[in-house]
Order: structure tokens, then C-alpha cells, then sequence
């Protein structure tokens, strides 16, 4: 069987096609950073609830989180969350989280400090 290049024409069209819309595209640097910050907020969520006494009642008033470069992310916050007491306590917190590259999505605590003049 001969393959004219009349009939190849097509399938080629096809394969690039195909390479061209299915294949995903590159994030940019920008686009990277910004959802590595989000990762990195929820991690530092988890941290931060792992250290509450009521965990369950914690109420997100603020965070702020920004690439402070070598895979470094710090979020600043505020919390209400119950005390001991059960009396919402309003809570500022900052955090830093270095992302490991070695693992998929693994991160590493730098810092987590408190302040409770919120």
C-alpha cells in the first residue's frame, strides 16, 4: 500500500492539531509563584490549627502571603479562635513555609510565631 501525500496531509493536520490544543500548556514564573501561595497558606493553615486548643472554631480574619524567593512563602494572619476558656481570642500569626522540591507538594516549617495582641 502507497501512502500519497494527498491522503498524509490530513492525518499530519490532525497530529498537529492535536499537539498543538491538547498538549497543556506552560505556566509562567508569575502564575507558578501564585499558586504556590495558596499551597503554601494552606499548609501553614494546618500548622497553625495544629497548635490551637479548639482548632474547630478558628475563624480566618486576615492573611497576607508573599514569595520571599528560594521557594520561601510567608504568610501574615489574624485568627479568632476559643481559648482554653472557651472565649474567642483574636490571634496574629506569622508563618514561613519552604516548599521541598525533592516531593511533590512537600513543605517544611521555617517559623510559626504567635502574637496574641492580634
Amino acid at each position: 500500500m502507497k501512502i500519497t501525500r494527498k491522503a498524509l496531509l490530513p492525518a499530519l493536520a490532525a497530529l498537529v492539531g492535536l499537539l498543538v490544543l491538547g498538549c497543556p500548556r506552560h505556566e509562567t514564573e508569575k502564575e507558578k509563584i501564585a499558586r504556590m501561595k495558596t499551597f503554601a497558606q494552606e499548609v501553614c493553615r494546618v500548622w497553625l490549627e495544629d497548635r490551637l486548643k479548639a482548632p474547630s472554631t478558628v475563624k480566618y480574619v486576615a492573611e497576607d502571603t508573599m514569595y520571599l524567593g528560594n521557594d520561601t512563602y510567608r504568610t501574615d494572619g489574624k485568627v479568632d479562635a476559643q481559648n482554653s476558656f472557651g472565649a474567642m481570642i483574636r490571634t496574629g500569626y506569622r508563618c514561613v513555609a519552604v516548599r521541598d522540591e525533592s516531593a511533590a507538594l512537600s513543605w517544611r516549617l521555617q517559623e510559626l510565631a504567635f502574637d496574641s495582641g492580634g
